[in-house]
């Protein structure tokens, strides 16, 4: 085509941890990527994160990369009641894919960690589809005797997910790796107080509302979620900056800039 071509990275999971998704699919992938990453006139990229990892494991030239990144979720309406056996400000919450790079076996492993008394108060919910490469997480899982204690809800709507964000006592999110992260953005955007992994993209999205850790080591996951259970005025100072920092980003400040790239490339 002669046609000028915008595209848009999310992330470059495949080259970072291509045994997740398989080291055969993760090759393909890779190749497409380096392909169109090389036709494209300007490329997108929705955090730093990436723009440095494009940078870094393709090559690409920094001044062919535009950082913008994505929008808040608009969350219109809320379910009444929470899934069965969750109270309000009684459990921890954890929403994504069940799938290696989201680091639940760390999270697992970080919860059997914690003291018998918080998990008797705060089961852990998982929100999440089942994904890939899942039988190591529910071995661990099954391995830390963890049945009873850990509530798996599977896909939910976005009425109960938004319920989940505003009840929930704190929002866990260990990922490994992430092109920007979702979750942690709607977590901060309902004041939610946050544990987060310091990795990748998600420092830039939570800024300094969140309570970060390294998802390597389920100790420090296990002290951060100790740390905002047991402290609630540092729980709720995090919750007033978690609303501070969501503010930052919206769907209309991405459309905006995305066609000031278009504008640039058009009149070229």
């Amino acid at each position: 085509m002669k046609a000028p071509k915008v595209l848009i990275v999310y992330d470059l999971t495949t080259f970072r941890y291509p045994e997740h998704l398989g080291e055969k699919i993760s090759a393909d992938f890779n190749q497409k990527t380096k392909l169109a990453c090389q036709a494209a006139d300007k490329i997108i990229a929705i955090s730093k994160a990436t723009k440095n990892d494009l940078i870094e494991l393709l090559k690409i030239p920094p001044g062919k990369i535009e950082v913008i990144y994505p929008g808040r979720t608009d969350f219109r309406s809320v379910s009444k009641s929470l899934p069965s056996g969750l109270k309000k400000q009684a459990f921890i919450l954890t929403v994504g894919t069940i799938e290696p790079r989201k680091n639940l076996e760390g999270l697992f492993k970080a919860y059997a960690l914690l003291p018998p008394n918080l998990q008797e108060k705060y089961p852990l919910a998982v929100v999440g589809a089942e994904g890939w490469q899942t039988a190591k997480i529910f071995n661990t899982f099954n391995r830390l005797n963890l049945g009873g204690k850990v509530k798996f809800l599977g896909y939910v709507s976005d009425e109960v997910l938004a319920r989940l964000y505003r009840e929930a006592a704190v929002f866990c999110y260990p990922s490994l790796y992430e092109g920007f992260g979702f979750p942690v953005l709607e977590a901060l955007s309902f004041g939610t107080p946050a544990v987060i992994s310091r990795t990748s993209s998600l420092p830039e999205v939570a800024g300094r509302g969140a309570l970060y850790v390294d998802p390597q080591d389920p100790k420090s996951i296990s002290g951060g979620l100790e740390r905002l259970l047991e402290h609630k005025e540092e729980a709720e100072g995090l919750r007033k900056l978690a609303l501070i920092e969501a503010q930052k980003f919206s769907w209309e400040k991405t459309a905006h800039e995305t066609l000031k790239v278009f504008e640039r490339i058009e009149r070229k």
